[in-house]
């Protein structure tokens, strides 16, 4: 199996972790795959809490990325004329999906779709992106989406492959026990898209809540947000964790007593998305407010206590909320811990339809 997709390894980027998780996991059930990186320094797989495995060849490109996609197209191909009629392509890149369909025509194809950029880029860009989804979709023997409303997003612009599956996200497999820690934590990114404002503000009334990532420039913004209050300043409210690679991030989030989701409104929020952390967070065994979004809904359904995105009294609240011994039991109750090993089951699943 040719991964038609570059990452970069390592990287604490939710795209890195998701790829090389499943990838790894493909190989232990037995898939032989081939996939290329971008190197950014040290062993691309220790972050991750994964092993060399001998069913995946990783392949690192040179540090020019124009170099870079000359040397991936020209192995693609080559590679492609090796395993006539034993192959397939796993593609999250429609462009070099495009590209195979057009050197490698008997090599069937998935496309592995994390997005809709035909809606969520329409105003911009809408009709490129639709031109390309469509080539690639028309040329493709099967669809593996991450959450439903990006395989209903696919459905309303385009014919779909005869094979299609949604399949969720997942996270390293965590302890049985639920976690008994003290505080507030949130994992991962602080995108615009991701309602990080929110959390700001309700900060200021929650206390501190320890934020988990890399480096991101929005950062001090929060903590400014965090100090402000109608009566003046007060004590920031929102504390660099810091990054946490993906194999300590269990452990870490088992520190607290309550995890926070946010998500704002629109067509991610809603509908395109299917949080790796909340998958972490159960893995994790510690109870957590989210979004109250449909796609967090069908991510995680139950498992959270729900708030309206945007609302800074319904986060408090929900805190609140998780802190009565019965509701969290009930919410941990319907958490429902994934691993990439089950993951990759439903991938292989539709590898084995296609090919």
């Amino acid at each position: 199996m040719f991964a038609l997709f570059i990452v970069e390894l390592p990287s604490l980027r939710a795209q890195s972790i998701q790829v090389v998780s499943s990838l790894h996991a493909l190989a232990e059930r037995g898939r032989r795959v081939r996939l290329w990186f971008r190197p950014t320094g040290g062993d691309p797989l220790a972050p991750y809490g994964l092993a060399p495995h001998p069913n995946l060849e990783l392949c690192a490109l040179p540090a020019s990325r124009t170099l870079g996609s000359l040397v991936f197209r020209a192995d693609l191909a080559r590679w492609a004329s090796e395993h006539r009629g034993t192959g397939v392509f796993l593609a999250r890149s429609k462009r070099y999906a495009r590209f195979a369909t057009r050197v490698a025509p008997h090599v069937p194809l998935v496309l592995e779709a994390h997005e809709v950029d035909s809606l969520q880029h329409a105003r911009t860009d809408g009709m490129r992106f639709a031109a390309l989804e469509r080539v690639v979709l028309d040329r493709a023997a099967g669809l593996i989406t991450n959450c439903e409303g990006v395989l209903e997003g696919l459905s309303w612009m385009h014919r779909l492959p005869p094979v299609t599956r949604v399949v969720h996200n997942a996270w390293l497999p965590g302890p049985d026990t639920p976690a008994s820690g003290s505080g507030l934590a949130l994992a991962g990114s602080l995108l615009g898209t991701k309602d990080p404002t929110t959390v700001a503000r309700a900060a200021r009334r929650l206390g501190p809540i320890t934020v988990y990532g890399p480096e991101d420039p929005r950062f001090p913004g929060l903590v400014a947000e965090s100090r402000s209050r109608p009566d003046g300043p007060c004590p920031p409210a929102l504390v660099r964790g810091g990054p946490v690679d993906p194999k300590d991030l269990v452990d870490t989030l088992r520190r607290h007593e309550i995890l926070i989701l946010p998500l704002g409104r629109g067509w991610f929020g809603d509908a395109f998305t299917s949080p790796l952390k909340a998958f972490a967070y159960q893995a994790a065994r510690v109870p957590f407010v989210g979004a109250d979004t449909p796609a967090l809904r069908r991510a995680a359904p139950g498992a959270f206590e729900p708030y309206e995105p945007g609302d800074v009294d319904g986060l408090v609240e929900a805190v609140e909320s998780l802190r009565d011994p019965a509701v969290r039991a009930r919410r941990l109750a319907a958490s429902t811990p994934r691993t990439w090993a089950q993951r990759a089951a439903e991938v292989d699943e539709v590898l084995d339809a296609v090919g």
